[in-house]
C-alpha cells in the first residue's frame, strides 16, 4: 500500500526544504525508507526515486519532491549521465546473444575505418572496457602532445558523418596506462559499431529503443524528439547551488595537469585551449525557453571550494531533539554534501590537476553546466554514455535481467549463457582519468567492491558489497547484485559534486545491506 509521508527539514542543505515521499515498502524494508527520507530531511533533495527487487518482486518503490520542486513524480524521467552505460552494455550484450558480434571481434571487422590512428588492434571488449584509447579525440599526426586534441560543438551532433569521422581520424591514446574512462565517447564508438551490424543500420540509441525499451514498455530515452519531449514529465538537473561542474571547469581552464606532464615528461609551452582543433567553429548552446539557470558561483580555488561545501552543507540537526527524528540517526559530524575527506579528494582531483577527465573532455557544453541537458535541442541529441532519460522503475526493472537468468519479467530478453558471458573476464585497473581503480567486464559492466579511490568513502566496499553496475554523475545509481538477486535503482535531478555515488546513495545503500543481512539474504 502506498504510504505519503510529510518530511519536515532538520538542517541546512544544498536544495530542497523537506518534501513529502510517497509510495511503499515491503515489511522489513522500512529501514531503506527512513534512509531515503533522510536525504529529503537533509534538504539534499529536490526530486528523487527509488525502485528496489528481490527477485521478480519489487520491494521498494518510492518517490519524493521538495517544496522546491514544483512538478515530480514516479513516471518522471530526468538525465542519468553515466547511469546509462548499462544501457549501452545491454545493447552489445544483446547483439551477442543474438550472434551478431563478439567481445572478442576486432571493431575493424564491422568498421574498418576505426582502424585509422593505430587502432585497429582494438577489440569491442576494450571499448566497453574503456582501453579502446580514445576517451577523447588525439590527434594522430601529433601523438607527443596529449593536449592537443579535437573539441565537438554541440551542433556536431546534428550529423553523424563529423562526429564519426572524428573517432575513426582520432589517434589510440594509452599515455597515461590502459584504461581512460571514455566518459562521453564510450556510447558513440559503440553506436558507429552498432550502425555497422544492424540490418536495418539503426543507432545504439535506436536499436535500444526499438529491440528493449518498446517491447518491455521501459521510460529509458537517448535522444528524445522535441515533439515527444511535450508527452513526458521530464525534470531539470540542476547544480549544488554553490558548486556546479563548471566550477571545476573554471578552476583548471587555465593550466596543464602537472600530474600528467610529469608522467609523461612534457614541458607546458601553450594552453591546451591553443591547441584545441575544433571542428566546427560556430559554438553554442540550444536552449529552451524554460531554461533555469545551473546555480554555479565563481569560486576560486579549493580553499573556497571545500569552505562552501562545509559551511553550507552541513547538517544542524539535532537527533535529540522532539523536531529531529533521533530514529535517524543523522550524524552531524559530516556535511551532507559528504564527508570532508571525500568532498575534498574530489575538488583536489580537478582542481589541483590530478586527472586530465575534464581538460580531455570532448564536449564540455555537456558536462560544464546544466544548460544544454535542460534544453529542448540537449534532450533530443544522442550521447548514450552521458545523455540518457530515465526513471527508477524502469532502471530497476531492466536491471532484473542480471538477477533472474536473462529475463526481464515473462520476456526472456538474452539467454542465461549471454548474461554469464557478458560478466566473464573482470579486469581491475587503475584508470588516471577518474583517479580510481576499478574493474570491467567484456561485457562492460564493473563490480563495485573493487573500486579503489579517495573519492569515495572509505567502507565503500562494504557498502557496495555484491553489488555490479554503474552510476552518473551527480550521484545517480543502477545497480544489481545477481547473488541475493537484487536490482537497485536510485535517480534524482538534484546534482552533487560527485563523480561516483554520493552521500545520498551511501545512506541508502548501507539501509539495504542492514536489510539483508536481518533477513539473511546471502
Amino acid at each position: 500500500m502506498s504510504v505519503t509521508t510529510e518530511i519536515q527539514p532538520i538542517g541546512k542543505g544544498p536544495f530542497g526544504d523537506g518534501g513529502v515521499v510517497q509510495g511503499y515498502v515491503s515489511d522489513g524494508w522500512e529501514p531503506v525508507r527512513r534512509a531515503f527520507e533522510e536525504n529529503f530531511a537533509l534538504n539534499m533533495e529536490l526530486g528523487a526515486q527509488l525502485v528496489i527487487y528481490h527477485g521478480e518482486n519489487v520491494v521498494v518503490d518510492l518517490h519524493g519532491k521538495s517544496s522546491k520542486q514544483k512538478v515530480y513524480s514516479a513516471d518522471t524521467i530526468q538525465n542519468i549521465y553515466s547511469s546509462g552505460k548499462n544501457m549501452e552494455a545491454i545493447v552489445m550484450a544483446l547483439l551477442v546473444d543474438r550472434g551478431v558480434i563478439s567481445y572478442d571481434d576486432l571493431v575493424v571487422k564491422h568498421w574498418p575505418e576505426f582502424g585509422d590512428g593505430n587502432k585497429s588492434d582494438i577489440t569491442i571488449a576494450d571499448v566497453l572496457r574503456h582501453e579502446a584509447g580514445v576517451p577523447f579525440f588525439s590527434d594522430p599526426d601529433d601523438m607527443a602532445n596529449p593536449w592537443k586534441d579535437t573539441q565537438l560543438t554541440c551542433n556536431c551532433l546534428e550529423s553523424i558523418a563529423p562526429m564519426e569521422r572524428a573517432i575513426e581520424r582520432a589517434g589510440k591514446w594509452h599515455l597515461l596506462g590502459r584504461r581512460h574512462y571514455h566518459a562521453v565517447t564510450r556510447g558513440w564508438l559503440l553506436s558507429g559499431i552498432v550502425r555497422r551490424v544492424d540490418s536495418k543500420g539503426r543507432t545504439l540509441a535506436q536499436f535500444m529503443r526499438d529491440e528493449i525499451c518498446i517491447p518491455l514498455q521501459l521510460d529509458i530515452y537517448c535522444g528524445i524528439h522535441p515533439s515527444e519531449q511535450s508527452l513526458l514529465e521530464i525534470a531539470n538537473i540542476k547544480n549544488m547551488p554553490f558548486l556546479g561542474a563548471g566550477t571545476i571547469i573554471k578552476a583548471v581552464a587555465g593550466g596543464v595537469s602537472n600530474h600528467v606532464s610529469k608522467r609523461l615528461g612534457l614541458k607546458r609551452t601553450t594552453t591546451p585551449a591553443m591547441n584545441r582543433n575544433h571542428i566546427s567553429n560556430n559554438v553554442s548552446h540550444s536552449t529552451s525557453q524554460s531554461e533555469e539557470k545551473s546555480g554555479d558561483e565563481d569560486i576560486k580555488g579549493i580553499d573556497d571550494v571545500i569552505s562552501a561545501s562545509e559551511v553550507r552543507g552541513v547538517s544542524t540537526c539535532n537527533p535529540s531533539s522532539t523536531t529531529s527524528p533521533g530514529a535517524w540517526g543523522v550524524n552531524t559530524k559530516f556535511p551532507a554534501t559528504g564527508d570532508p575527506r571525500t568532498v575534498r579528494a574530489i575538488v583536489k582531483t580537478f582542481t589541483s590537476r590530478k586527472s586530465p577527465i575534464l581538460r580531455h573532455n570532448v564536449a564540455e557544453w555537456l558536462l560544464k553546466d546544466c544548460r544544454w541537458v535542460n534544453s529542448v535541442a540537449g534532450r533530443a541529441q544522442e550521447v548514450p554514455s552521458a545523455n540518457m532519460h530515465a526513471n527508477a522503475r524502469s532502471i530497476a526493472k531492466i536491471n532484473t535481467l542480471f538477477i533472474n537468468e536473462g529475463r526481464v519479467g515473462d520476456t526472456q530478453l538474452m539467454s542465461r549463457e549471454t548474461v554469464v558471458q557478458a560478466f566473464s573476464d573482470p579486469i581491475v585497473e587503475r584508470d588516471e582519468f577518474i583517479n580510481a581503480v576499478c574493474s570491467f567486464t567484456q561485457g562492460g559492466f564493473s563490480r563495485m567492491s573493487d573500486m579503489e579511490s579517495s573519492m569515495v568513502p572509505a567502507d565503500f566496499k562494504t557498502v557496495y558489497d555484491g553489488f555490479w553496475g554503474w552510476g552518473g554523475l551527480g550521484g545517480s545509481w543502477s545497480l544489481w547484485d545477481p547473488h541475493r538477486r537484487i536490482s537497485f535503482a536510485y535517480v534524482m535531478n538534484a546534482r552533487t559534486l560527485q563523480t561516483i555515488g554520493g552521500p545520498r546513495g551511501d545512506r541508502i545503500m548501507r539501509a539495504v545491506q542492514a536489510v539483508l543481512d536481518e533477513k539473511g539474504i546471502k
